[in-house]
């Protein structure tokens, strides 16, 4: 009976030291994918840190195209209302009676001269 009580507690020893050995390699194994795990985890924030500076510089050009559109918008409209205003000034001089015998003759050669 102690021969069968030493192969038992044999066999148990030997079980309980396989399964120890397979836990030490395990946990080892998930240490290791923990650690790139780790490293993965860097190199993302480190990537996800640039985006955002990108986006931010983008989002400040987008700004600032939006102004500079606003600004170009608004100078359209004013010249845009200064020529109105000089084609209403020019037909209403066409229109007048003192000024068309003068807008229908030809303009002399020494002012096209001047003019060019």
């Amino acid at each position: 009976m102690t021969r069968f009580m030493l192969i038992a507690c044999a066999v148990v020893a030997l079980l309980g030291g396989g399964t120890l050995w397979w836990q030490s390699s395990t946990i080892d194994g998930l240490r290791a994918v923990l650690e790139r795990a780790e490293a993965s985890v860097l190199t993302l924030e480190q990537a996800n840190g640039a985006q955002n500076a990108t986006l931010a510089a983008l989002r400040r050009d987008v700004a600032t195209r939006d102004a500079v559109i606003a600004e170009r918008d608004r100078r359209m409209a004013r010249i845009e209302t200064e020529r109105a205003a000089a084609r209403r000034a020019l037909t209403e001089a066409l229109n007048d009676p003192t000024t068309r015998q003068w807008a229908a003759a030809p303009l002399p050669d020494a002012v096209r001269g001047l003019l060019r």
